[in-house]
């Protein structure tokens, strides 16, 4: 295990323990249909190899567990869970990415992951892209993840 997912880890257990000690968290999650699912006894489950989401909504499960803290979450609308975490006590909101617009509006806890992104090209095609400036002068861009989709596009092609 590196330094890194160690200090994560240890920061994590911190908030961990502490909100053990608080009354009725509420955990809420958002956009996790098709990577999670409800099990017989009603629990959120996240869906093996359902990527981050479901991996996250496990990673919680496990730390309430070890807590002995009931593992109940909710599912709410991304703009509704934000609202909550922003302006109401006692909720914890995850699966949601740390940007400069929302830096001082909510207590960070993690990161539980980091973001990578990377180009690629077809090998039939090279552009030669490497950087964002280099995107900037190729004809065609294909984005893959929805939610990023409007950051970048307004990133690179300057709308």
């Amino acid at each position: 295990m590196t330094i890194t997912r160690i200090v994560i880890l240890g920061m994590i257990m911190c908030f961990w323990m502490e909100i053990a000690n608080a009354s009725q968290l509420q955990f809420i999650t958002h956009n996790v249909e098709g990577q999670t699912y409800k099990h017989e006894n009603g629990d959120l489950r996240g869906k093996k190899a359902g990527g981050r989401r479901a991996f996250n909504i496990e990673l919680a499960r496990e730390m309430m567990t070890y807590l002995n803290y009931p593992k109940v979450f909710r599912t709410v609308p991304f703009k509704r869970g934000l609202f909550y975490v922003q302006n109401e006590d006692n909720y914890v909101f995850f699966n949601v990415s740390r940007n400069p617009n929302r830096e001082n509006t909510v207590k960070w806890v993690g990161p539980l992951q980091s973001d990578q992104s990377y180009f690629y090209e077809l090998s039939s095609a090279p552009s030669g892209i490497q950087t964002l400036d280099d995107a900037k002068v190729i004809k065609f861009v294909c984005l893959t993840v929805v939610y990023m989709r409007r950051f970048y596009v307004k990133m690179v092609l300057k709308t």
